[in-house]
């Protein structure tokens, strides 16, 4: 499963702090402006304020937001569609039939190729 990407959300006009513990208290290692993603790590903390989530930034930098401030991003990959090998082969067997000068043996071996990148 991909990691999960969370925008900051109702910030503007501040900026998110990307804390070094889960805390207000905390210092502060990054700004994040409205709209910016960053990385979920898979942790959070609750410190009775504010759950916090561990992220990382485009920046390379880890840390934790305050949940109420950031949104899951939907995955946006799109699908790997698989594409049809069949027209493709279908060209190169049809320029072998058209091709008469080719002797019996190498058109054997062009076909078995074929058939091999097939998996047949």
């Amino acid at each position: 499963m991909a990691p999960l990407s969370l925008r900051v959300v109702n910030v503007a006009p501040d900026k998110l702090m990307v804390r070094s513990l889960p805390s207000r208290a905390s210092e502060a290692r990054q700004q994040l402006p409205e709209g910016a993603i960053a990385t979920a790590l898979g942790t959070a903390a609750d410190d009775g304020a504010y759950v916090w989530l561990g992220v990382r930034t485009a920046d390379g930098v880890e840390g934790w937001v305050a949940g109420p401030y950031v949104t899951v991003v939907a995955n946006t990959t799109p699908p790997v569609v698989p594409t049809d090998p069949l027209p493709a082969v279908r060209a190169q067997i049809r320029a072998l039939a058209d091709d008469a000068t080719l002797p019996a043996a190498v058109l054997r071996e062009r076909l078995t190729k074929i058939a091999a990148a097939l998996g047949d």
